[in-house]
């Protein structure tokens, strides 16, 4: 168990659900001894879970659907979420300890090793920044050889 900071927007849609789920537990007369404590966001009025097969199967024919593609060239899969996450967070500058907590790593390393994918435009901006380096002429001022920066 851990806690994960939620956006206000996405907040506000689990609060929608949660009121639709609630009015179903009333219309069916379903009553749980934890009340809606009980209640899972992929789950039934009746304080079932949907199994992490469904949950896969359902995603795998949404995202078909929808066309989504991903960067491995097929459907992206449910769990392919995480590493959406962890990658965009980072390229945002969310730093990785934070990523890596939230999603319950022990260490950085295993987030940025498994999870963080290089981002193709950091890469180029790499290779812009790269580019711009290697094109400065150096001046020679007696030992030291210093690069002229841009500015």
């Amino acid at each position: 168990m851990r806690d994960i900071p939620l956006p206000t927007d996405l907040i506000n849609l689990l609060d929608v659900r949660r009121r639709t789920m609630l009015e179903g537990c009333v219309e069916a007369g379903v009553r749980l001894p934890g009340g809606l404590g009980q209640l899972y966001v992929f789950g039934g009025i009746d304080g079932s879970f949907l199994h992490p097969h469904e949950i896969w199967r359902q995603w795998k024919t949404i995202a078909a659907c929808l066309g989504l593609v991903g960067t491995q060239g097929r459907v992206p899969t449910f769990h392919d979420l995480r590493h959406t996450f962890a990658t965009a967070a980072i390229a945002e500058g969310v730093d990785v300890k934070t990523v890596s907590s939230i999603l319950g790593h022990t260490n950085a390393a295993m987030t940025l090793n498994v999870y963080a994918s290089a981002d193709p435009a950091a890469k180029r901006a790499a290779a812009e920044t790269i580019g711009e380096v290697m094109g400065r002429r150096p001046e020679k001022t007696g030992e030291v050889v210093r690069f002229r920066m841009a500015r």
